[in-house]
């Protein structure tokens, strides 16, 4: 299993985003509060995504692709 790390800088709105996919957050991690927070959220076909507001983690500009089998459905998630 392969588990991409992508960067965010600011894990509330990219979780909201991600949750229009289907995707809910497994866990969080942050050495301290007001600390950068690590993210794994998934889906219930267990895709799993980290998400990482600490530089260095994941680098800016990257790519990842959702593949949907019901775009009708994904329609109606999103605003």
């Amino acid at each position: 299993q392969a588990i991409p790390i992508l960067r965010v800088s600011y894990f509330p709105a990219a979780v909201e985003w991600y949750h229009r996919f289907g995707f809910e957050v497994d866990w969080m991690h942050s050495y301290e509060p007001g600390f950068p927070c690590f993210i794994s959220i998934s889906t219930e076909a267990w895709v799993r995504v980290f998400l990482a507001e600490h530089h260095g983690d994941g680098e800016p500009r990257g790519s990842d692709f959702l593949v949907a089998t019901d775009i009708q459905g994904l329609e109606t998630r999103m605003p």
